[in-house]
């Protein structure tokens, strides 16, 4: 997701649901804000269509929404703070004329407005990875069924020359 995020760990489990084996897959990531581990349990129609690339490339990307989900809720605590800051100088001193208190609260308040315009630009961005999860992971999912079906199509040609 960002250049300040990495993996540290993946790893593969099974368990057993009505007597079927069904893999779950695990990524544990690290960001600035915090160390996120997300699972992915495929639906058994997609069993044989996906790998274990293809089960940790989902975890990750669920570890991507938690650290953007994550992000989102810094930033807007982050708006908050300096607006509360804002508010405090503004009811504390609106009695006083002083040209440089004036100019304080004015870049004060530049200040939320940026945060609370990064807040929304993150917010937007976790919604739509959020929001889009399900389509991607049937876009892959789709596309490994084509390359799965292209190499059948491949052996037994071979297998027929």
């Amino acid at each position: 997701m960002s250049k300040h995020s990495k993996i540290l760990d993946s790893w593969k489990d099974k368990i057993i649901i009505n007597g079927i084996r069904i893999p779950v897959y695990y990524v544990t990531k690290s960001s600035k804000y915090g160390v996120f581990t997300c699972s992915v349990k495929p639906c058994p129609q997609d069993y044989s269509n996906i790998n274990d690339w293809d089960g940790y490339r989902f975890a990750e990307r669920k570890c991507d929404i938690e650290i953007a989900h994550t992000k989102a809720k810094v930033l807007k605590e982050r708006a908050r703070g300096i607006l509360n800051v804002h508010k405090t100088l503004h009811s504390k001193y609106k009695t006083t004329k002083q040209y440089e208190l004036g100019i304080v609260l004015g870049d004060i308040y530049y200040q939320y407005e940026l945060a609370q315009e990064e807040y929304e630009k993150a917010y937007a961005q976790y919604k739509y990875m959020k929001d889009s999860f399900q389509d991607y992971t049937s876009r892959m999912i789709e596309r490994r069924k084509q390359l799965n079906k292209k190499l059948e199509e491949k052996r037994a040609a071979e297998l027929q020359d």
